[in-house]
Order: C-alpha cells, then sequence, then structure tokens
C-alpha cells in the first residue's frame, strides 16, 4: 500500500480529511435529532452515546487522508475498498465493536477520494457525484450484487435505497435537497446550527438512509 513514511503531507489531501472528520463532528453535535445520538442524549440508541461516536471520530483520521491519497489518482476500487475495510476494523477497535461510522466510511469516504480526484486534476463544471460515478460506477454495481449486510437486506426486502444508492445516484440527496436548503437557511440565518438542523429534517423528509446528511459540510 503507497502509504509508508516516503509519502509527503499533501495539503488539499490533508483539508480534505480534516472536512470528512468536521463533518462527522458537526452531524453528531447537531440538535435536535429524534433517533440519533448527539451531545445531549443518545436518542433510539442504548448501545452508544456522544463518547462513543466521539473516539469513533478520531479513529478515522488515517481513513480519510488515505482515501483521498486513492481518490486523487483515480485508484482502483478495491483499493478504496481494501483501507474502508481496514478503517471499519479500527472504528469497531475504537467502540469496542459498536457499529458508529460504517455508513459513513463508505458514503463519505467516496466522496472524499471523488473531491481529491478532481481537485488534483483540476475539473471544473462536474459534480462529485458524476466524478464517483464514472470513476468507480461499474464497480459499486458489481459490488452492489454481492454486498450481504443486515441493512442490504432491509433494502432489499422493503424496496428502499441506501448508501450504496446514494453514491449510485451520483449523491442526488445532496444536490437536490440538502445542499439547497443548507446553504438557503445559512443566507438567511446566518446559523450553522440552524442549516444543518433544517438540512437533517430536510432529508429525513426525502431520503431512507441519513448516513447522507453527514456529507453536506463536505460538497458545501
Amino acid at each position: 500500500m503507497p502509504f509508508g513514511n516516503g509519502i509527503s503531507s499533501s495539503p488539499v489531501l490533508i483539508k480534505l480529511r480534516n472536512l470528512a472528520i468536521k463533518s462527522l463532528w458537526h452531524e453528531l453535535i447537531t440538535y435536535p435529532k429524534p433517533g440519533l445520538v448527539s451531545l445531549i442524549d443518545s436518542g433510539s440508541h442504548k448501545d452508544m452515546n456522544a463518547k462513543t461516536f466521539y473516539k469513533s471520530i478520531l479513529s478515522l483520521r488515517k481513513y480519510f487522508y488515505q482515501v483521498a491519497y486513492l481518490g486523487s489518482a483515480g485508484e482502483d476500487f478495491n483499493l478504496l475498498r481494501h483501507v474502508g475495510i481496514c478503517a471499519e476494523q479500527r472504528m469497531l477497535a475504537a467502540t469496542e465493536g459498536i457499529n458508529t461510522h460504517r455508513g459513513a466510511i463508505f458514503i463519505l469516504g467516496i466522496l472524499v477520494a471523488s473531491a481529491a480526484y478532481k481537485y488534483s486534476n483540476q475539473i471544473t463544471g462536474v459534480s462529485l457525484g458524476e466524478i464517483a460515478i464514472r470513476l468507480w460506477g461499474e464497480n459499486l454495481l458489481h459490488h452492489k450484487q454481492f454486498t450481504n449486510s443486515n441493512g442490504s437486506n432491509v433494502k432489499r426486502n422493503f424496496k428502499h435505497g441506501g448508501a450504496l444508492e446514494e453514491v449510485l445516484s451520483g449523491y442526488r440527496s445532496i444536490y437536490e435537497f440538502a445542499l439547497p436548503e443548507y446553504r438557503a437557511v445559512l443566507k438567511e440565518t446566518g446559523s450553522l446550527d440552524l442549516a444543518r438542523i433544517q438540512t437533517f429534517f430536510a432529508l429525513i423528509a426525502n431520503v431512507a438512509d441519513t448516513n447522507v446528511c453527514i456529507a453536506v459540510v463536505l460538497t458545501a
């Protein structure tokens, strides 16, 4: 894997890593957020709290730099998947086996990789979602056929989309619902808190999987 000590740090990749971590933190501190973990309460979750999320977020710093590095070069999806699996293992070790950010590792990781590719290749006029589909869409379709998680089984049984479908749509929920709401509220009120809250509820009203909420900060 190309992550030895000989690899110099890139300001762009560091910025993308920091934005990804910021996204996860902003998702945690957003309140009210019915059913989900925040700094105020654990929502409907009895096995995790804000401390669990904080540990998980810290464990993912290395991953977001790695996936940005791979994305900047348009590397093969299998490499992105490998660092994602390693990140999941570190997350579970940090949280003592609790799944706090598995969906975020996937959906935000692909977005970070797409952003890194866009900036490294000075691409304009193309969304991050379009870049994700161009680079890894075929691999994601293949991956979809063999995914056998609890979430994927629920989606098949109840005909709902999820994180994988969100990426394959070009992050439609972000560009169609989340960003317009986020920007409008921020412009009107100047409040990041209100913008996050309103964006959360806009997504709740329009999408089946709320993992996409955390991706808004990166694209905003």
